[in-house]
């Protein structure tokens, strides 16, 4: 960080601060953690009827679009982050396209 603020411009003045930091990180633990939540979504929903594999199959490229929307206005400006910020999202959903199918199957 030394390093760092010893490079700058007189114009810019760093503002460095542990709160920001943890805000940062709350932000980011609270947002994985929900999204990480959407294989039991798919479970519960599955479980009781108001969710079907062939459902989900039928609107995956929807999902993706809007997963791909949601991962470019998170991230910043440029294409890379978006997929690193996608690819995970795109993973679970189809994760819950196996679960919801896991639970359907044992319905029957």
């Amino acid at each position: 960080l030394e390093f760092f603020s010893g490079i700058s411009s007189g114009h810019v003045e760093n503002n460095f601060s542990i709160q920001y930091y943890f805000s940062f990180l709350t932000w980011l633990m609270l947002g994985s953690g929900l999204i990480f939540q959407l294989p039991v979504v798919s479970l519960l929903l599955s479980a009781i009827g108001l969710l079907t594999p062939p459902f989900m199959r039928h609107y995956r490229r929807h999902s993706i679009i809007v997963i791909m929307v949601l991962s470019s206005f998170i991230t910043p400006p440029d294409p890379i982050s978006m997929l690193i910020m996608a690819f995970p999202l795109i993973l679970l959903y189809e994760l819950s396209i196996g679960v919801s199918w896991m639970v359907n199957r044992n319905k029957t």
